[in-house]
């Protein structure tokens, strides 16, 4: 345990961080002595933990901001309905860009569509709830072979429905969905629709672990997660109970021993940001240290982490996520380093080795 000193108090980390003996005269300090004893061996660090994650938030977040996507109020000029049997490509129905299809499945059944839309041109495919359903659909998209997978998606869209968005026509213009339930034995309705897309946004710098921005103690960045790809896994993060699905990026910095770093991601937009920090201790392996995903949209999240390990300082890698790709966005990163004091336990000989007798 340590107890708090600003970094700008004390910028000398390779210094050995120990109180000075206070210039007292032997009889003051033995009147001292008993408090002195009693003491604990180090002052207690202050109460910045990282918040902890409430599996009642958790549900919450699910449910109310799962971030899916849907399709927008009168995004389709034309309504459709289901053909079976359409169970292969052979026999997809047809459904071009601007339009859905009201369909359903039952117990075993896989239903195909055939898309037609301009080679190079982007679109989003997408099932959604339709009179109130929540079916959970897995989509799958291949050529104009009706074999080759081009994609493949199941929770992307809105609950439990999948979508591709971002979707780039191939050449000839035609490819075939297949839309499936999660369960072999699940049912229920959807609409399978086709919207006009648009190219994804370009990747952050730092979207990547080896474009991490290296930030120092104190400092405060601006940064976005749109565009960014969904790098972190659930054995990334192992040290938290929730998985990171939206898009990351990376940042660096140097923790040196005995100060305590701690981390503010800030948002004003609708962005839902993650922490989580990761530290490399020489095995060349990243290991979760700690991580917070405990507020909502335009909420803050706080993570801290005390370096009580002697020797080099180890770079601390931090990663701001999202809570789902319909969550990313701008947010203001905020960084602090404080130098922690230990203070040493005394005895009556350690007293009288400093006061002298």
């Amino acid at each position: 345990m340590f107890a708090p000193r600003s970094l700008a108090a004390d910028a000398r980390p390779g210094r050995t961080p120990l109180l000075p003996a206070p210039a007292l005269p032997l009889a003051c300090a033995l009147l001292l002595a008993p408090a002195l004893l009693l003491a604990p061996a180090l002052r207690p660090a202050p109460a910045l933990a990282s918040k902890p994650v409430d599996a009642k938030v958790l549900a919450a977040k699910a449910v109310v901001q799962d971030g899916g996507y849907a399709p927008r109020p009168g995004a389709f000029a034309t309504v459709l309905t289901e053909s079976e049997p359409n169970d292969t490509p052979a026999t997809a129905n047809p459904v071009a860009v601007g339009e859905s299809i009201e369909a359903a499945l039952t117990s075993g059944d896989v239903d195909w569509f055939r898309v037609t839309a301009t080679a190079g041109e982007y679109f989003t495919l997408s099932t959604s709830a339709r009179d109130g359903s929540f079916t959970d659909t897995v989509m799958r998209a291949v050529g104009s072979d009706g074999a080759t997978q081009l994609a493949t998606d199941d929770d992307a869209g809105a609950g439990l429905f999948s979508a591709l968005e971002h979707f780039l026509c191939p050449a000839g213009g035609v490819i075939y969905v297949e839309v499936r339930h999660f369960s072999q034995s699940g049912q229920g309705a959807y609409l399978f629709g086709v919207e006009p897309g648009r190219p994804p946004l370009p990747a952050p710098a730092n979207d990547a672990r080896g474009g991490a921005v290296v930030v120092q103690c104190t400092s405060v960045t601006s940064g976005t997660t749109r565009g960014a790809a969904s790098d972190v896994s659930n054995d990334d993060v192992a040290c938290v109970p929730y998985a990171p699905n939206g898009g990351d990026v990376f940042y660096r910095v140097a923790v040196p021993y005995s100060y305590q770093l701690t981390v503010q991601a800030s948002t004003a937009t609708s962005t839902d940001p993650s922490l989580y920090l990761l530290v490399d201790w020489g095995a060349g392996a990243l290991t979760c240290i700690a991580g917070s995903d405990a507020g909502f949209v335009d909420e803050d999240e706080l993570v801290s982490f005390v370096n009580d390990h002697p020797g080099d300082p180890p770079m601390v890698t931090i990663v701001v996520d999202s809570w789902s790709a319909r969550s990313e966005g701008e947010f203001t990163l905020a960084v602090s380093c404080e130098f922690l004091v230990p203070i040493q336990q005394s005895t009556w000989g350690a007293l009288k080795a400093v006061y002298g007798e």
